[in-house]
């Protein structure tokens, strides 16, 4: 996502912009043509699936679901199913946080914290893309534990 100012920099110079998502509250001003792929159903649909086979504790991460539309919905769609099928996220495996608001967030560290604040290992995790999951499939690696076959419901970290 490029800066909100930096946007409004190229609408000056007459550059028409079409942008992929958008921030999920930007006031009454349009950024530029928006395009958006659909976000919340499959994500409903992927932890509806989880469920069915059986998991409980399934967990979620993204960025901050609070910046961009697309998160926000995906992480609605999750917490939808969830509430869906009566089962309460555990807390701590839920992180699209403040903490994960800024602009380092995409790096190992980050994602080592993430794996060391698990009390327990969760069955599964829905994340908010494919480069999230890269980054914590690492960072499980790098702990020694194999995705997947090391999922274990409760498996203590």
């Amino acid at each position: 996502m490029l800066d909100r100012d930096y946007i409004r920099l190229i609408r000056q110079r007459g550059i028409r912009l079409i942008l992929l998502d958008t921030y999920k509250d930007a006031g009454d001003e349009m950024l530029g043509d928006i395009v958006k792929t659909e976000s919340f159903q499959p994500i409903v649909q992927l932890t509806r699936h989880l469920i069915g086979q059986g998991m409980q504790k399934i967990a979620f991460l993204s960025e901050n679901s609070n910046i961009y539309e697309t998160m926000h919905d995906r992480f609605d769609g999750y917490l939808y199913a969830m509430a869906m099928a009566g089962i309460k996220p555990v807390p701590g495996h839920v992180i699209p946080n403040e903490e994960t608001a800024d602009a380092d967030f995409y790096n190992a560290r980050t994602f080592e914290r993430i794996v060391e604040g698990y009390r327990e290992l969760p069955e599964a995790v829905v994340c908010g893309n494919d480069e999230i999951a890269k980054f914590l499939t690492q960072a499980l690696r790098r702990k020694g534990i194999r995705v997947p076959e090391d999922a274990e419901p409760g498996r203590p970290l």
